[in-house]
């Protein structure tokens, strides 16, 4: 399993998008308990002969009572039995049964074949403690995206056609349903370039579960907006369901669009250009809109503009041009096409990208820069270090302001964690400043005379560019040096014969180092698995180099407004009574050889948000609001969240006594105070937009604040 998160800067605020990948499979999620035996504490370390024994034991056992029919899949290694864990209370194994791909096995042939092999073994296991598990889908394939249509696919837990799906397309201006008992799904006549959230609703044993990923399509979109000086806002514009927003939004769609042009009418027409109305805001009417053509449809930004232009003053809505525009190329997304232990592919895709534009591509690791020049949207880099993190920038000119986007991405391999002391040597301050020529000097040096020393049979890898020696740091005390032997994925090496080569190869070095002061090991965390997430619970398991139950971890889940700490030695850690649809970064902290280390990954709990902001004219504007962790502001926002919750819609308290609806502030602002809120709802509380618009402003009316209610407004998701 894989998570794969794109961070960017829009408008200086970061964001972020994640989507989970897994490699092809079925697995039946299996344990069982064995009342007659006893736990013993070897069996949290999965290193130890006793536990190695005690799996060896019950795979073979298990494995060997299994369906005659199932004997040829386990020769030809297209079925195993992995062991998970085992744990207290008699003993308990958690365990997976997981077989090819191509193998298509109901789950309940698979659950009879396991419940008879185990009652068949020697353990004597409680078959009413154990279960082979029902449905999950823990991944989104995304096998084809263009301008109008998305296919979808989707993977994980003994999924047959016996569950049904429900396949929800959602973007900001409409909404797909489909319902089905296949693991695909196919959407046509979408709208280009667009943001959609896509999500898969089932049933695993009667729990109602879901996974979404967010897919846009392809296309080229010119960002425009206009001033209409000559009109006057009316509230009802802030409402897109309203009957006003929906005339108006209608009346200056058709009007652009036949003024267009003559040439851009046959691809009205083919529905391979589209005018969407983002906002409708004050100041007299600002019209916030997109035209949005096909990704095969090839026209200059200069083109576009000058033809919206000719149409907006055209039209009959008496447009003010200084305050209209149309906005330049933007990169919102870069795709890692391609990762291996020396090669990294990338591409981008955006708004108004064509081969006027020039870019500037930077893959910058601890240790090495390259930079490119180009005009295309793809990007390719050779000859990198395998299990080397590299943070890849993509830097650019729109209107004459220098923007860029970043992504960080991590070649495969292996590497192995090494330091070592050398005491007859001084520490100069050079060395800790990577720029000087004698930090250069020094690891030049060190890296050649190591690499040298190490076994023979190493050094066709090494020539191979297979095998390389990376200095991350020359500490003082005398010298110490912190390096990684790293090592392409496909060289499979034992820890103890690298081990073994490089203490042999120190030993053997000119440096004259201090073995007592060495090491080759080191737990890394290298993969977050968020297992499963709803609206009030977040699931993760962690993955990575030497993580074995000394290793402790401190596990933070921090949102805006909240902040969770565990500690375990365990690799899984599952947070509860969460914030329904709330953007968290979770972050594991650990220590490997008495260095902190951290990996983060952000996760948002499901449900419904529902967009808020009021104005409270009869109150002063503090400075300290600003400031979320002020005394004041904290004061505020509980008197704030106090009063409109209770005086939200009878039926509405005892979703908020069950913690499936809260109130969150988003930020105090000024003029006279501005309150940017959400109401959140539990995925499974089905609300209309008018009906919580209706409750949100009774209540603040109700309230003591005295709002504004022309200032305010209820959005829906």
């Amino acid at each position: 399993m894989y998570t794969l998160t794109i961070e960017y800067l829009s408008c200086n605020i970061k964001k972020n998008i994640s989507i989970v990948v897994a490699t092809t499979g079925n697995v039946f999620e299996c344990s069982t308990r064995i009342p007659g035996i006893d736990f013993l504490p070897d069996y949290l370390n999965q290193s130890s002969s006793l536990y190695k024994e005690f799996v060896n034991n019950f795979t073979t056992e298990v494995m060997k009572n299994l369906l005659v029919e199932y004997q040829s899949l386990i020769a030809a290694q297209q079925m195993m039995l992995v062991v998970r864990a085992v744990r207290s209370g008699s003993v308990i194994v958690d365990f997976d049964l997981v077989t090819d791909s191509a193998v298509n096995l109901s789950t309940s042939a698979v659950r009879m074949s396991v419940i008879k092999a185990l009652n068949a073994s020697t353990f004597g296991v409680d078959l009413n403690s154990t279960y082979v598990k029902g449905a999950v889908v823990n991944a989104i394939n995304v096998e084809n995206v263009t301008s109008q249509v998305i296919t979808v696919s989707w993977i994980g837990i003994n999924l047959d056609q016996l569950t049904q799906y429900t396949v929800k397309l959602v973007s900001q201006s409409s909404s797909i349903q489909n319902e089905t008992s296949v693991t695909q799904a196919v959407f046509l006549n979408l709208t280009p370039a667009t943001m959609y959230t896509l999500t898969i609703e089932y049933l695993s044993c009667n729990i109602k579960k879901n996974i979404s990923v967010v897919v846009a399509t392809t296309g080229n979109v010119y960002e425009c907006s206009t001033r209409i000086p000559g009109i006057d806002f009316l509230p009802d514009y802030l409402n897109q369901s309203s009957s006003l927003y929906k005339e108006f939004v209608n009346n200056f769609t058709t009007e652009v669009m036949k003024n267009l042009l003559v040439e851009y009418q046959s691809l009205i027409a083919a529905q391979q250009m589209m005018l969407v109305v983002r906002a409708v805001r004050s100041g007299s009417v600002i019209v916030d809109f997109d035209l949005v053509t096909d990704s095969a449809v090839n026209l200059s930004t200069s083109a576009v503009r000058m033809s919206v232009i000719k149409a907006l003053n055209a039209s009959t809505f008496g447009v003010d041009l200084n305050a209209t525009y149309v906005k330049g190329a933007v990169v919102n997304a870069i795709n890692v096409e391609n990762v291996t232990s020396q090669v990294i592919t990338v591409s981008w895709i955006g708004i108004n990208l064509d081969q006027l534009t020039q870019y500037t591509v930077k893959l910058v690791s601890q240790s090495s820069s390259i930079q490119n020049e180009t005009s295309v949207t793809q990007a390719v880099f050779l000859n990198l270090t395998p299990a080397t993190m590299y943070t890849l920038t993509i830097e650019y000119l729109s209107c004459n302001i220098k923007k860029n986007i970043s992504v960080v991405v991590a070649t495969t391999g292996n590497v192995y964690e090494c330091s070592t002391r050398i005491p007859g040597m001084a520490f100069l301050p050079d060395y800790s400043n990577q720029s000087s020529s004698l930090y250069k000097e020094f690891v030049n040096n060190f890296t050649t005379e190591v690499m040298k020393n190490l076994l023979v049979e190493y050094q066709s890898l090494i020539a191979a560019q297979q095998m390389m020696l990376v200095v991350r740091a020359v500490r003082s005390g005398s010298v110490i040096v912190d390096f990684d032997l790293v090592t392409d994925s496909a060289v499979n090496l034992s820890t103890s014969a690298v081990r073994m080569s490089v203490i042999k190869a120190l030993n053997a070095s000119t440096f004259g180092v201090d073995l007592n002061a060495t090491y080759v090991k080191g737990a890394v965390v290298n993969a977050i698995n968020v297992e499963n997430v709803t609206s009030q619970v977040i699931t993760v398991s962690w993955i990575g180099i030497n993580l074995d139950q000394l290793t402790q971890y401190t596990v933070k889940l921090v949102s805006q407004s909240s902040s969770i700490q565990n500690e375990t030695s365990v690799t899984q850690a599952v947070f509860l009574n969460l914030t329904p649809a709330t953007m968290y970064t979770l972050t594991i902290e650990y220590l490997s050889c008495n260095i902190k280390k951290n990996i983060s990954v952000v996760v948002a709990t499901t449900g419904n948000v529902y967009e808020c902001s009021t104005r409270i004219p009869g109150m002063a504007f503090l400075p300290d609001y600003s400031n979320q962790s002020s005394s004041l502001y904290k004061e505020f926002v509980n008197n704030f969240t106090t009063e409109v919750m209770k005086n939200l819609l009878v039926e509405y308290q005892s979703l908020i006594a069950a913690q499936q609806m809260m109130l969150v502030v988003r930020a105090v602002r000024s003029g006279s105070v501005i309150v940017d809120f959400d109401l959140v709802t539990d995925s499974a509380v089905n609300l209309s937009t008018s009906a919580v618009r209706m409750s949100v402003i009774k209540a603040l009316n109700a309230s003591t604040f005295g709002v504004d209610l022309n200032a305010t407004y209820v959005k829906g998701f």
